[in-house]
């Protein structure tokens, strides 16, 4: 990735976008983003970057996080804030340790346990990667008190019906959601629930006001038109 964000990121010293500090004034409002364009175009970058810094863009303004957040496609990261048994850890295997987010998501204070009506009672590590993968990003939800939750590779093993409820719960909690996307689906769900979207592209971000106007948004709805129709 690092070799991608070189040969990348040599306009960002003109990027449309400021990058700011955690002495300016706090975001009063939650805002959620999602980030979309072509592999290599500097998406997990300005994730990356508004972590370290924050970021302020048209209306949208986050400030540095104290308490966040981020998750990529492996691996979980948080800071500053206790949901999980471990502040960095792979996405194979985790113990939700938060009683309230674990009561709130399993309805029984089972902190590394989910249900299945078939098996009974699972251990997460049990899970298929997708249910994990979803899990954590549920928990970090439900967390209050998160300034920021970054989600990389949004999609990564998550079915379309998994991608649907998150963007739902997403529009509908208090933090500032940053997630990036590869899919043209996340992407209008994402804008119908609110989200404002961004697309990404050499590192700099551009407002997407109408789905049309970018030819990867259609050459990808066509690949699906065409697998599905």
């Amino acid at each position: 990735m690092m070799k991608n964000d070189r040969q990348s990121h040599a306009g960002l010293k003109s990027l449309n976008v400021l990058f700011f500090s955690s002495h300016m004034e706090p975001n009063k409002t939650s805002s959620k983003i999602v980030l979309f364009g072509p592999n290599g175009a500097g998406k997990s970058f300005i994730i990356r970057k508004i972590i370290e810094n924050g970021i302020e863009i048209d209306d949208i303004r986050i400030e540095k996080p104290k308490a966040f957040v981020h998750i990529t496609e492996s691996r979980v990261r948080q800071v500053n804030v206790r949901i999980f048994d471990k502040d960095e850890f792979d996405i194979t295997d985790f113990a939700i340790v938060d009683p309230t987010v674990a009561r709130r998501l399993y309805m029984e204070a089972y902190y590394d346990r989910v249900y299945d009506e078939d098996r009974g009672w699972l251990q997460i590590r049990e899970l298929s990667y997708g249910q994990r993968r979803r899990l954590a990003i549920d928990a970090a939800l439900e967390k209050s008190g998160i300034d920021l939750i970054a989600v990389e590779s949004f999609e990564s093993g998550l079915h379309a019906d998994y991608i649907a409820q998150l963007i739902k719960e997403i529009a509908e909690s208090n933090a500032s959601v940053v997630i990036e996307s590869h899919s043209p689906l996340t992407l209008k769900l994402a804008m119908r629930y609110g989200l404002h979207a961004y697309y990404v592209e050499d590192g700099h971000l551009r407002r997407i006001e109408r789905l049309d106007d970018y030819q990867l948004f259609s050459r990808e709805l066509s690949a699906y038109n065409a697998i599905v129709v």
